[in-house]
């Protein structure tokens, strides 16, 4: 039901925003918020729905702009890796921070200082791999036209693969901490009401793995779609790059009651945030576990079919000559 269904009652009202127009142009605007920054088309729609604007020509509710998806978080990692099981890699991390994140960051910063801010990022990303140390001081970049806090993090891990369960394999697990966390998980999984999602907004993780040497494999494209929610996930090979990202969409500020079980897929889905890719040591070297000539091999009698051919091949070639 929409607010401006509902008969009139003080009790729906409870925050006051602003009404700016300027020439033919009108923005909302919340003073209350502790900091806000960029141009007035990249300030963000406070509320959802309706206003009641407090002036003399006013007889009805007014409308606020319909709020579109934003670009909130977008975290790119990039990983390079050493030619050994037990080489070190390097982790080269962007995180671009916009609109209401933007702020709450540069509030963070104003509160604790960048000192903080960055332990806090290295203590996140210890989490996963608790070996990782920083290499320089985490840099901050700030575009206040475009409302756009950007943080670039470096650090070195001098072991990221470890041996698998099958004892056979090694491991290694990329971990996303960005798109597993924009939805709540119901504490009562039926509702009668809809379930609220916040300012529609999409928010991405993306990592580029450099392997030693050339990878193969299939890759996956996984996509979740529901009225107001679409989560995607990738993953590709290409050369010696293994790239993998995911995307959460808010398309709108809630879901209805209806599509819980949709809403229960994507979270379940969106909190899977562990990518594990697993490799083989040959010669002390890490190499793909998926190599076509490997598996060309792999069999005795395949070996020495393709050694017959050889043989077969240079006699050829001396006959030739």
């Amino acid at each position: 039901m929409s607010l401006n269904d509902f008969l009139p009652s003080a009790h729906v009202f409870n925050h006051v925003i602003v009404r700016l127009r300027i020439a033919e142009a009108t923005y909302w605007l919340d003073p209350t918020l502790p900091s806000q920054a960029g141009a007035l088309q990249q300030v963000a729609i406070p509320h959802a729905g309706w206003a009641l604007p407090l002036t003399t020509e006013t007889e009805a509710l007014e409308a606020l702009p319909v709020a579109v998806p934003v670009e909130l978080v977008h975290c790119e990692d990039r990983i390079v890796l050493g030619p050994k099981a037990n080489s070190p890699a390097h982790i080269e991390r962007r995180i671009d921070f916009s609109f209401w994140a933007a702020d709450n960051v540069r509030h963070r910063i104003a509160n604790d200082g960048t000192a903080k801010l960055a332990a806090q990022l290295l203590q996140e990303l210890l989490g996963t791999w608790p070996r990782a140390v920083e290499t320089k001081p985490t840099s901050f970049e700030e575009d206040s036209r475009t409302n756009q806090l950007t943080v670039r993090c470096t650090y070195d891990i001098p072991q990221l693969w470890s041996l698998a369960r099958d004892r056979r394999r090694w491991a290694m697990s990329l971990v996303d901490t960005v798109t597993n966390k924009e939805l709540a998980k119901l504490q009562v999984p039926r509702r009668h009401n809809a379930i609220v999602l916040g300012r529609p907004r999409s928010v991405r993780w993306r990592a580029t793995v450099e392997m030693p040497r050339r990878w193969w494999g299939k890759g996956w494209e996984q996509v979740l779609d529901a009225p107001g929610l679409r989560f995607t996930s990738h993953l590709k090979m290409t050369g010696r790059e293994v790239a993998i990202e995911r995307e959460l969409i808010v398309g709108a500020w809630s879901i209805a009651a209806d599509q819980t079980d949709v809403y229960l897929g994507v979270v379940t889905k969106a909190s899977q945030n562990v990518t594990q890719l697993f490799a083989r040591v040959e010669f002390g070297r890490i190499v793909c576990p998926n190599n076509p000539w490997r598996r060309l091999l792999a069999s005795r009698w395949r070996r020495a079919a393709l050694l017959a051919i050889i043989f077969m091949i240079y006699l050829i070639a001396i006959n030739i000559r």
